[in-house]
């Protein structure tokens, strides 16, 4: 990273947190919109036989959801591979006996019970390391209340999604592809009237912001 190199620790770490923040703006409206609509998402797409695939599928989701804050990259940035490494390498280990002993006592299930614990306890353990790699608390370098309104702005819509489904339940793939459409423009006015994504947030996602563009003019300041 540009940051590190130019010795500039505090910008890399709110580099992160902005990437953090906008990963989550992306995952945390597919996380609710598919744990609400697991089972018929599992039952449009594989047929009823494999309904009872849908506790699964759910408990894998929290796996998703995990995955939205990456909590290797400052580890990477610093070229701290090997303790990347390691960790994986032990929760490898400890993911394959604990799915072992899950499974006998609580059946298919455990299995992934196991990978979302196995995954999250590594999450934390980077996530510590990588706030002590960039000289900062956990809570001060964790964007706890940006995550926190996004997710919220993803859960008002779902609530009114559930509330739906009671009502009208989905049976075919025409019917789920109108409830996500109707979610996603739930989802969209949400964090327009929030403030919580801007246009200039969306232009980012495809390529550089007019503020980007100008900084990079002939003459213009560079951040690096």
């Amino acid at each position: 990273m540009a940051a590190l190199k130019a010795g500039n620790i505090a910008a890399m770490a709110d580099l992160w947190r902005r990437a953090t923040v906008k990963t989550a703006t992306l995952f945390f409206p597919i996380f609710v919109f598919l744990m609400l609509t697991a089972r018929p998402f599992i039952t449009i797409l594989f047929t009823e036989k494999y309904a009872a695939a849908t506790p699964v599928f759910m408990i894998y989701m929290l796996l998703f959801l995990r995955s939205s804050v990456e909590t290797g990259a400052i580890i990477q940035a610093f070229n701290r591979t090997v303790f990347v490494f390691m960790c994986f390498f032990i929760g490898f280990a400890v993911n394959v006996g604990l799915g072992i002993l899950l499974f006998k006592l609580i059946g298919r299930l455990g299995v992934p019970i196991s990978a979302v614990v196995t995954m999250t306890t590594i999450g934390v353990v980077t996530l510590v390391y990588s706030a002590r790699l960039v000289k900062m608390s956990v809570f001060a370098m964790f964007p706890t209340a940006d995550l926190m309104k996004r997710f919220l702005a993803a859960a008002l819509p779902g609530a009114v999604l559930w509330l739906a489904y009671r009502k009208f339940p989905v049976t075919n793939i025409f019917e789920l592809l109108t409830a996500c459409a109707i979610y996603t423009l739930m989802y969209a006015i949400v964090c327009y009237v929030t403030k919580l994504v801007t246009f200039d947030d969306v232009r980012s996602m495809f390529g550089r912001t007019p503020a980007q563009l100008e900084d990079a003019k002939p003459g213009s300041r560079t951040i690096a």
